[in-house]
């Protein structure tokens, strides 16, 4: 059944992770531009037995959020860690232009063949070497109701993969049953899906449409929060400068940081718990 809206950004904020607040921000203002509704995933509605990590928890919530492009014309999966920015154009008119059903950014140039070998452990069966030379970045996904990739996605073929431990595993078995479906896919541009991968990428950032803050991407050390990062970068996009800014931002720090360590001390009791 098609909502009063006909286009959705889903995203997935399980845990009360304090970067994901200016995310969740950023694409509420980008959803009041281009008119699509938010939905955010607080809860499991895959059910998580027998997985421990709260990462895979999260992670396996991504197959109910891309079906749920069942009860819309489209809709964009935009990982939490992600800043969409105030230049980035209306994806979904795009997409529509280009009669997209699928569109991702391929990071295969980063080199990921060794997933392959991770997979093929898992699934009992050898597999192309070459397979993942395209090899596409789950952060962002723009899916129309004519894709089949999301209904293709079963919960125990990725609690399985995650068990057996391969790399980015929903994104890994993505991957793979887009090649082994032969699903077509409409490439993003990178500006879409924008990753420290190059030396100046750091400064160049800002000029994305959407910044995503994976792993350590974009942070001075790795002792350096993620938040910390995406507060300064939220800031700079969004808020007017000035004293008030700068207050306002400064408050802000000192609530993450009681959050991030609400955050930390449940991962710990969580791990604790499933020992």
């Amino acid at each position: 059944m098609i909502t009063q809206y006909d286009r959705a950004i889903v995203t997935i904020a399980m845990g009360s992770d304090p970067s994901y607040r200016y995310g969740i921000a950023s694409m509420e203002r980008y959803a009041n531009r281009v008119g699509a509704k938010v939905i955010v995933i607080r809860e499991p509605f895959i059910p998580i037995k027998g997985l421990s990590d709260a990462r895979h928890m999260a992670w396996l919530q991504k197959i109910y959020a891309l079906q749920l492009v069942d009860q819309f014309e489209s809709i964009l999966y935009v990982d939490a860690d992600v800043l969409i920015t105030p230049t980035a154009p209306d994806i979904f008119q795009l997409m529509n232009r280009l009669n997209a059903e699928c569109a991702i950014y391929d990071e295969g140039h980063l080199g990921r063949q060794h997933y392959v070998h991770q997979l093929q452990e898992v699934i009992g069966q050898p597999l192309p070497d070459d397979l993942f030379k395209v090899y596409f970045n789950a952060g962002v996904i723009y899916l129309s109701r004519g894709s089949q990739i999301g209904r293709e996605l079963g919960a125990e073929d990725v609690r399985a993969v995650m068990k057996g431990g391969v790399s980015c595993p929903e994104q890994t078995w993505l991957n793979y049953l887009i090649h082994l479906k032969g699903q077509g896919v409409t490439l993003l541009e990178r500006k879409y899906n924008f990753m420290e991968e190059r030396n100046d990428d750091l400064e160049s950032r800002l000029d994305a449409y959407f910044i995503h803050y994976a792993g350590y991407s974009f942070r001075a050390s790795k002792r350096q929060k993620r938040v910390d990062v995406m507060r300064a970068d939220y800031f700079r996009l969004f808020e007017n400068k000035g004293v008030f800014a700068i207050i306002k931002c400064f408050n802000f720090s000192i609530a993450d940081k009681v959050l991030g360590l609400c955050w930390s001390l449940d991962k710990k009791l969580s791990r604790l718990k499933a020992r």
